[in-house]
């Protein structure tokens, strides 16, 4: 069983980084626009920019399938979680989340995000809208933690959660509460985000900026990262005599 834990850290939000039991054979990788990390991650240099550091990391969230070396399990963590011991009795082929500790339904979820300005209110309230076969009440998971096997049935889910994230909102938990209610495909992982055995969790480096100018004026680094690098992409482009590919 080859296990790979990895996490996402972009434009320099997360300035701290949570300590983890460390377990024998398993790599631990950090796609990053920061040259170095601190032990045990190895920086990995992003395959994509998109819009903002939220949506880059989403992308890498969503696709260990295409962006890690060859592997049996793979386990994301985002960068407000470690662990506290060994999670080896966690790690199987399926597609492992926790419960969310407060709400239960993507629509009240949905509702939440609204009320506190997490999103459009237009494009929450057209996804739900799409979401409507969806019964209240069928589960809502927390994806600060993802265990999943690397096999096609799983790699198809998180193309499909691609998909709706691009479709509808970034917030990837109602997204993936309806392809569970589609699909019923998740396994639940012990505990939650408050009485976890294995995992315990911090707050963020801040707040997630309201607007594109407030990005820009957060994190500057990132879009100079960005910017070099979508002028690479384009100048291969032009090279191989093709049109440079949307990001």
């Amino acid at each position: 069983m080859s296990v790979i834990v990895y996490r996402t850290d972009f434009a320099g939000r997360d300035e701290s980084y949570v300590p983890v039991y460390l377990m024998p054979g398993v790599r631990y990788l950090c796609f990053t626009d920061k040259p170095t990390m601190p032990k045990p991650w190895q920086a990995i240099r992003p395959h994509r920019y998109l819009s903002c550091p939220r949506v880059t990391s989403l992308w890498h969230k969503t696709h260990p399938h295409e962006i890690l070396p060859k592997h049996s399990i793979s386990v994301f963590m985002n960068a407000s979680v470690g662990t506290k011991q060994d999670i080896t009795p966690l790690l199987n082929s399926g597609f492992c989340v926790h419960r969310h500790r407060h709400r239960n339904c993507l629509f009240k979820e949905a509702a939440f995000c609204k009320s506190a300005g997490l999103v459009d209110p237009a494009a929450v309230e057209e996804q739900c809208q799409r979401y409507a076969d969806v019964s209240p009440g069928s589960g809502l998971w927390e994806t600060g933690v993802l265990i999943r096997g690397s096999h096609a049935e799983n790699n198809e889910l998180n193309e499909l959660w691609w998909d709706e994230i691009t479709r509808g909102t970034t917030r990837d938990q109602i997204s993936l509460a309806y392809l569970h209610a589609k699909f019923q495909h998740i396994t639940d992982l012990p505990g939650d985000f408050s009485d976890s055995e294995y995992f315990y969790f911090e707050p963020h480096g801040g707040p997630l900026p309201a607007s594109l100018d407030e990005i820009k004026a957060r994190f500057p680094r990132y879009f100079q990262r960005r910017q070099a690098w979508d002028e690479s992409v384009r100048r291969l482009s032009l090279a191989q005599g093709g049109a440079a590919p949307a990001v």
